[in-house]
């Protein structure tokens, strides 16, 4: 970082463990159980390198096993220019993993039959400007709907406010279909705002109302909320990137609004884990409709893509996981579940792009499961 700012944010890095988690500058930070002491302290390690290594203000993190949460913490900063430490609490924006809260809204509604993924999209919205080509809630959910996702490009920093699902939905109408349904996987987020849709349509609810109602109050998730920008929302984190000098600044102001289902969403690193231990246990979902959402679609030539609001990978040990990374201004989480393993980890950030996939969940999943005895 090359100016005063800078220095200034780099000594706040530096110094973060003195004032977040109770531990020493440079040091690890008292174990919950002596079984999980040597990868929380590897874990807590790799999240302050990856910090000071690219200038992220604050970072959000837990873990289960076994349906016990055996890590959580909070690093760095919510807000750098009040100096606001993160804590369990904070709630930071969780981009694309609003797709899998989504669809496990739609897993409810399956589960109801009320929701078939396979009918049109005009059997729930005759107004559909698609109609004819068969076009459904698979289709949209694993990005093979063939429709531009125009809108959502054109509309990634608004500050435009929309009221409602249907005026959001009523200019997605415009956007075209610009390859034939099912022949690639083009990776959308405004379209989920017609799944919200075809929701309101079978619930009589709002959208935002339908996931409290059948989601995030089933499952406990009361730090799981709209990131309305336009309200007071407590816990709240700033929102950060690094600008081309190096230096981290606010993210440009955005309002989601137009896109709650496919982007949408606040949430903290423990509710995310909460989130993640239910779907892998069958009660709030049947089993067989979370293996349907997690199961990876293909194309009409038969190349795999995306699961249903879930990607479907391997880690560096080839062992096999569900997961979903979340971006966007000021934004970066990932949530992964490994259900062989009974394991969830949930990481989260308050800067765009920064780097917590790519250095610190393998030393996460690697660290835990080799504690819990699965290397």
């Amino acid at each position: 970082m090359g100016d005063a700012s800078s220095t200034r944010l780099s000594s706040l890095v530096l110094a973060m463990t003195t004032l977040v988690g109770g531990a020493a500058a440079g040091g690890p930070p008292p174990a919950p159980e002596h079984r999980w002491t040597a990868a929380i302290t590897d874990s807590h390690q790799a999240v302050q390198a990856m910090m000071k290594r690219s200038g992220t203000p604050g970072v959000g993190v837990a873990v289960s096993i076994d349906g016990e949460i055996v890590w959580q913490e909070g690093f760095g900063y919510s807000n750098l220019e009040h100096m606001t430490p993160v804590i369990p609490d904070t709630k930071f924006g969780i981009g694309s993993i609003s797709k899998s809260l989504t669809t496990a809204l739609v897993g409810r509604l399956m589960d109801e039959r009320l929701v078939d993924l396979d009918a049109p999209v005009e059997k729930y919205l005759p107004d559909f400007p698609h109609s004819g080509r068969r076009i459904s809630i698979r289709l949209i959910a694993s990005h093979l709907s063939g429709i531009d996702d125009r809108t959502e490009r054109e509309l990634y920093y608004t500050a435009r406010h929309f009221d409602s699902t249907r005026e959001a939905v009523e200019l997605l109408w415009s956007d075209p279909v610009v390859h034939e349904p099912r022949s690639r996987e083009q990776y959308a987020t405004g379209t989920y705002t017609i799944i919200a849709a075809v929701v309101e349509s079978v619930t009589g609810q709002s959208f935002l109302t339908a996931m409290k109602t059948h989601v995030f109050d089933p499952l406990g998730l009361s730090s799981t909320v709209p990131n309305q920008r336009r309200r007071i929302v407590s816990h709240r984190t700033a929102f950060y990137e690094r600008n081309d000098e190096g230096t981290i600044v606010h993210a440009p102001y955005f309002d989601p609004s137009f896109k709650w289902a496919g982007a949408g969403f606040l949430s903290t690193a423990e509710d995310l884990v909460r989130f993640g231990q239910a779907m892998m246990r069958p009660g709030f979902l049947s089993e067989r409709t979370w293996k349907e959402i997690t199961t990876p679609q293909r194309t009409t030539n038969g190349q795999l893509v995306s699961a249903l609001g879930w990607d479907v990978s391997r880690d560096d040990q080839g062992r096999e996981f569900i997961a979903k990374s979340g971006g966007g201004p000021g934004i970066r989480g990932y949530l992964a579940i490994f259900p062989e393993h009974d394991l969830v980890v949930a990481i989260l950030s308050n800067r765009s792009r920064a780097p917590v996939i790519e250095e610190v969940f393998p030393t996460f999943v690697n660290a835990f499961l080799r504690d819990c005895c699965l290397l």
